[in-house]
């Protein structure tokens, strides 16, 4: 018997994993895949290393909140984190123009004033309300504080505050170009959400050297040293429910793990048809089914055999419009059209004279389902020529930006919405899970607990989309767990 089971074994999950080992919990983690890490585990084609989820990390120098998460969770000294360009960590092209943002606050806003001096109240006003935003979560700051968001937060559409503030186009644009990190267009997309992510990539942003040590192994090992077990290929069949309590767990293989705590970090569309029809409330399993799901990504993979790369410092982001709200509509495969967003990293060095370079941009479920009863490996001849094609175009786009790319660029990989969804079983091979849209503030935000005793969910879907947001709701759930006062000071104390 456990005294805790993690079904799954990204970073929510493993995050709280390494949290209940730390404090003496025996612990195991069950991942239906053949390693640990879901979006952290970068693949390999030849000798290049590509990132699956993972392209850029925010707030990761000494300090700041990730560097103190991932030094408590025993991370930070098993990876090598490499910082990216200060004067150009963000690069956006739009039709005749091109900007490259710094990070730091004060950077940043200068770096703004700069480009728009007519626009100082509107610079000074956006940075501000960041700040004051960001500081009412108590988690982003490691307070023992129960979290306080106040309406005007929640409600309020980036959109609508922006169009408050300015009327330039190049402003606007500029200040929603990241909205690619949580694929929420700017009338949708909640105040917080932008401000978070924002302040997280302005405080410093870094790459992860996967050549050297992946995120995913990292998180495995440190777990595996307070004493964790992992359970690979073991798909989770049933959550067993006895009188309103979890008892454990059941397995493809026939496995019975017994545990009174099991943290679900999988995707929450699945807990309805694990656990049994009383076992939750009608009302929670209907929102489960009705919660909209963020878009899925198209990418490619490719060697850069170049002596430069321009994404190996600078994540880049290029739009065919100013709208930035655009590729939310796009249909890469019947429209023929270049993609009208394409996000593109590379890895920080070369590797046997070649960088690690992805490309993506968001794809809808819909043009792939007509293959979904299809499995990775195994799909027919049609959905390999739709891709390879697909691939093709936008391969030709980054030729368009980058001429060196002619020669310079091959494409290794292409995936699609059904790639994410057979290996992360994500739902319709959402890139971040439920969408954190104010249209559905109910329905997309749910909670830690459940109302079955000793049954958590964590996961980006829970409080904020990416790998910060799923570390933070694991971080929630051993707060219900140990109390938050208690963790949150072992924190503190330990990464003082």
């Amino acid at each position: 018997m456990y005294d805790a089971a993690i079904v799954g074994s990204g970073i929510a999950g493993m995050t709280a994993a390494i949290v209940l080992a730390k404090h003496g919990f025996r612990t195991v983690v069950v991942e239906q895949g053949p390693k640990t890490g879901g979006l952290m585990q970068p693949f390999q084609r030849g000798n290049c290393w590509f990132p699956t989820g993972v392209h850029c990390l925010g707030s990761l120098a000494p300090g700041q909140i990730l560097w103190r998460y991932f030094k408590y969770l025993g991370v930070l000294n098993r990876i090598r984190t490499v910082p990216m360009n200060q004067d150009n960590f963000l690069e956006c092209r739009f039709p005749g123009s091109t900007f490259q943002l710094p990070y730091h606050h004060d950077a940043f806003r200068d770096k703004l004033l700069t480009l728009f001096p007519g626009e100082r109240k509107t610079v000074e006003q956006y940075i501000a309300d960041i700040r004051n935003t960001v500081a009412r979560f108590s988690l982003y700051n490691l307070s023992a504080e129960t979290e306080r968001n106040p309406a005007e937060i929640q409600d309020s559409s980036l959109n609508d505050y922006l169009k408050g503030l300015t009327s330039s186009r190049e402003l606007y644009a500029i200040l929603t170009a990241i909205n690619p990190f949580y694929a929420v267009p700017s009338d949708e997309c909640p105040l917080y959400l932008h401000f978070l992510f924002m302040d997280s990539f302005l405080n410093s942003s870094w790459r992860i050297d996967e050549g050297y040590c992946s995120l995913a192994q990292a998180f495995e090992d440190s777990f595996k040293q307070a004493g964790g077990q992992v359970m690979c290929n073991s798909l989770v069949t049933r959550i067993e429910c006895t009188g309103g309590e979890v008892k454990g767990i059941r397995t493809a293989n026939g496995d019975f793990i017994e545990a009174p705590r099991i943290i679900f970090a999988g995707h929450p569309k699945q807990i309805p048809y694990l656990c049994a029809d009383k076992a939750l409330r009608p009302v929670f399993r209907q929102r489960l089914a009705e919660a909209e799901e963020t878009l899925g990504v198209f990418g490619i993979a490719m060697s850069w055999a170049d002596s430069q790369c321009p994404m190996a410092q600078t994540d880049i982001i290029v739009y065919d419009s100013w709208d930035t709200d655009e590729h939310y509509h796009q249909l890469l495969l019947s429209d023929k059209r270049l993609p009208r967003m394409l996000y593109f990293s590379g890895s920080p060095e070369r590797t046997d004279g070649a960088y690690s370079v992805v490309g993506l941009s968001t794809m809808p479920f819909s043009e792939v389902v007509i293959w979904n009863d299809t499995k990775t490996g195994r799909r027919p001849e049609s959905y390999n020529s739709a891709k390879c094609a697909l691939a093709e175009r936008t391969l030709d786009a980054a030729k368009q930006q980058w001429p060196s790319a002619r020669t310079a660029a091959t494409i290794k990989a292409s995936f699609t919405p059904l790639t994410f969804r057979d290996y992360t079983l994500t739902a319709q091979g959402s890139a971040y899970g439920f969408k954190k849209s104010i249209n559905a503030m109910y329905t997309a935000r749910i909670g830690s607990n459940t109302r079955v005793k000793g049954l958590f969910i964590a996961g980006q879907s829970v409080v904020l989309p990416g790998l910060l947001g799923a570390l933070i709701s694991s971080v929630n759930v051993c707060c219900e767990i140990f109390g938050r006062e208690l963790l949150v000071s072992d924190i503190v104390r330990e990464t003082q």
